[in-house]
């Protein structure tokens, strides 16, 4: 039973990703955008189990219909690299220099 619902939850991210991939293709190759919004409102999306699912499709779905061109490349412009810092909370820890001993 386990298994199953791993499966399921991975499918469901994996659906997840293709829905957000197909709406930013949109974007950047409008003369296919007929074709995507097909797969954005079919039944298997809009109907499928996982709420998250639904409510991705419904709403890239509507995006896609409502947005004008310049919107919806705004909306979807690629995001700027997330920069690694380190956690401020290791950062005082490692000033504090606590020797090892005293944590036991």
């Amino acid at each position: 039973f386990r298994s199953k619902q791993w499966y399921q939850r991975r499918v469901a991210i994996t659906a997840g990703i293709l829905l957000s991939t197909y709406v930013k293709l949109i974007n950047l190759f409008p003369e296919i955008k007929s074709d995507i919004e097909a797969v954005l409102k079919h039944n298997n999306q809009i109907q499928n189990s996982d709420a998250e699912i639904q409510q991705r499709a419904v709403e890239y779905s509507k995006l896609s219909e409502i947005a004008s061109p310049d919107l919806l490349a705004t909306v979807l412009e690629e995001m700027p690299q997330f920069t690694e810092r380190e956690s401020s909370l290791l950062a005082k820890l490692k000033k504090k220099k606590v020797p090892t001993a005293t944590l036991r």
